[in-house]
């Protein structure tokens, strides 16, 4: 919990008064911002960090409620992550439009922004109001910079005392800013690192396995033929996993980067999906799993990169067959309108927990193992999720614990898929 010290008097509007250069005044900022640096820097946890900052932010700018807005890198959007009202559930991030709204306005300009009558601003965000039980009535924001970098946005509302902002309560949110960006920052390396750990951990099994097998082939004179072509199987099957791992995340990485691009052609997605399904009945057959393909009527032409819905049909169908039980059933299923195409597949395994639903197509997500299931580092869903949102179409699932899964897409069968 951080607490404002008041020393000889001095009050968190005197030390933050930037026409205040006496030494008892700069040796009481130094020590608070210490403060305020050690509190954001206490936790790699980001909730719990975005709670410091607004509860500091508030308190050292004297209003009634903070607002933080973080770019989501991957998408490109503002989203607020975070509210200073805490009695209430914080709601699930809202995207902020670059356009017409305070916030893009100050990332865009790269300078704080205040407006004292919120009523007559044409550019605020409606959708803020949804999000505190407060009456806005005027906003001061700053941008969030790191390295010259702008990652988001921190605003706070109402200025207690019904007084209107100040040039010193800009410095103090700027100076806020400066040390809650660098946190932000600091926590997402520590993140991105952790990720690389996990990829690398499951790189590392595969790898062992190959080693493994090939020095028990190499040192084992009494191999006869029969264990010799037991061992190279498994080796094959640990190389062909280990070699999608690492075509998983060059892919992820490519696209997120916008070094690939879709080799868009006519294609005929049903015979696309017919020649996938094939490939999977060796698989099917060896866990007794009923795989039915049901196309209800014709499916038209698209505009589309094959190989790259071919790697979206594969990924989709492997995982209904992995992750389902003995004697189950997946089942593939094409339909169409006058603008959509659309693709499904069911299958009858362990199904998702309600919770996690939003999380499955994130990167590094893995869900709940079933035994004897060697699964990834969770990157398959999330390389999907971008092409197919790059043919301009939608990805997503519907599941039920107990009941298995259902992933569908669709792609339009209009000039966008062009």
């Amino acid at each position: 919990m951080f607490t404002t010290r008041i020393e000889n008097g001095l009050t968190a509007k005197d030390i933050f008064d930037c026409r205040v250069q006496s030494p008892e005044v700069q040796v009481a900022r130094l020590e608070m911002m210490l403060e305020v640096s050690r509190v954001f820097n206490s936790t790699l946890d980001l909730k719990a960090l975005l709670q410091s900052v607004i509860q500091v932010t508030s308190q050292l700018t004297d209003t009634e409620t903070t607002s933080i807005l973080l770019l989501d890198k991957q998408e490109g959007d503002y989203y607020f992550e975070m509210t200073s009202d805490q009695t209430s559930a914080q709601p699930e991030p809202i995207a902020v439009p670059f356009e017409d709204s305070i916030a893009g306005w100050i990332v865009k300009n790269g300078e704080a922004l205040v407006v004292d009558n919120i009523q007559h601003e044409e550019r605020h965000f409606n959708e803020v109001e949804a999000m505190t039980p407060l009456a806005i009535q005027s906003v001061l924001g700053v941008p969030l910079i790191t390295q010259d970098k702008t990652i988001g946005v921190i605003e706070v509302f109402n200025k207690r005392g019904r007084t209107g902002f100040t040039g010193d309560d800009i410095h103090t949110l700027n100076t806020l800013a400066v040390q809650a960006a660098a946190a932000i920052e600091n926590i997402r390396f520590f993140e991105q690192r952790d990720r690389l750990d996990t990829i690398f951990n499951e790189l590392q099994s595969p790898m062992s396995s190959i080693v493994g097998a090939s020095q028990l082939m190499l040192t084992d004179s009494d191999l006869d033929c029969r264990k010799l072509r037991a061992e190279l199987e498994h080796i094959n099957r640990e190389a062909t996993r280990l070699s999608q791992m690492v075509n998983d995340f060059l892919e992820l990485t490519r696209i997120e980067t916008g070094r690939i691009q879709m080799d868009k052609r006519l294609l005929d997605l049903s015979a696309l999906t017919q020649e996938v399904f094939d490939l999977f009945h060796p698989q099917a057959l060896e866990k007794k799993i009923t795989l039915s393909l049901n196309a209800k009527r014709a499916i038209p032409q698209i505009h589309a990169d094959a190989d790259r819905l071919r790697q979206v049909i594969v990924n989709l169908i492997d995982n209904a067959i992995k992750y389902n039980h003995e004697g189950g059933e997946v089942e593939v299923a094409l339909c169409c309108n006058q603008v959509r195409v659309q693709v499904s597949v069911r299958d009858t395994g362990q199904g998702i927990p309600a919770k996690e639903l939003g999380l499955v197509f994130d990167k590094f997500y893995r869900g709940p193992r079933d035994k004897g299931v060697t699964g990834g580092p969770g990157l398959g869903l999330s390389v999907a999720r971008k092409i197919i949102e790059a043919h301009g179409g939608d990805i997503w699932v519907q599941s039920e614990v107990g009941a298995g899964s259902i992933f569908t897409f669709s792609l339009p069968l209009l000039e966008t898929n062009t």
